[in-house]
């Protein structure tokens, strides 16, 4: 009876092994993309994203220390709760962060049309190249925001700097 008991079992067990081997190898990565055209390491926040959403979050909790955290040391730029003065009153929902490209931010937060587009996107990257190496940083990134504060939507653009492998809004 255990004889016949143990080899039910560890039938039982095979057969489980086999659909989990079988089950796990379709969720393996094959190179594919999922339906949104995405790799996996383009729907993983950017470095930048992510400061952008701590300083975000830091807000939204009306938390002045965390928001000076995520803010450069260096930056000459003056933001919404460094100060402890935050622009909303009650409810702040991130809807939406995303690294924009040079172009990206010129066009949209900048309004520089195609015709001169190439020019400033020339002025503004050699600018920002000279930004990092005077403070010692290693890179940059815009950065769009779309966020709902107290009932209305909002789109704000973030400059931000890698500095010892770490992002901060600049």
């Amino acid at each position: 009876m255990r004889s016949a008991r143990l080899q039910t079992r560890r039938k039982l067990i095979a057969t489980f092994g086999t659909a989990a081997v079988v089950g796990l190898a379709g969720c393996a990565d094959n190179g594919e993309t999922s339906g949104d055209d995405q790799t996996d390491e383009e729907q993983a926040s950017t470095g930048a994203e992510t400061a952008v959403e701590a300083f975000i979050s830091a807000q939204k909790e009306f938390d002045q220390e965390a928001v000076q955290a995520v803010i450069h040391p260096e930056s000459p730029f003056s933001y919404p709760g460094a100060d402890g003065d935050f622009p909303h009153e009650d409810e702040l929902t991130i809807n939406d962060i995303t690294e924009i490209s040079t172009e990206t931010y010129l066009s949209e937060a900048e309004g520089i049309d195609d015709e001169t587009l190439s020019d400033e996107v020339a002025e503004t990257e050699s600018d920002w190249d000279g930004r990092i190496e005077q403070i010692g940083a290693t890179d940059y990134a815009f950065v769009r925001a779309s966020t709902t504060a107290d009932g209305e939507d909002d789109q704000t653009y973030y400059y931000t700097v890698e500095d010892d492998s770490e992002w901060f809004l600049f």
